[in-house]
């Protein structure tokens, strides 16, 4: 499955598949501590995640443990 770095605008969500730039099939370098969202391996669409809700759960559970998950990479700052 291809993973996407997060490349947000002002008000942006991470759940816009939009939101979300292609760089392929190894996972982005992502240094700690983990605060912040930056990289997703979801199945592709034209270039763009398949965001699903099990994929937002494992976001939302990433985010609140400070920790990598499978499908979820977070990092020190916002974008990589």
């Amino acid at each position: 499955m291809p993973w996407y770095i997060y490349t947000p605008s002002r008000r942006s969500s991470p759940t816009n598949p939009n939101n979300w730039t292609l760089v392929g099939s190894i996972p982005p370098f992502t240094p700690g501590p983990n605060y912040f969202l930056t990289a997703i391996q979801a199945n592709d669409n034209l270039g763009q995640p398949i965001i699903t809700s099990a994929l937002r759960g494992e976001m939302a559970q990433a985010l609140q443990n400070r920790r990598d998950t499978t499908n979820v990479l977070l990092s020190n700052s916002r974008r990589c």
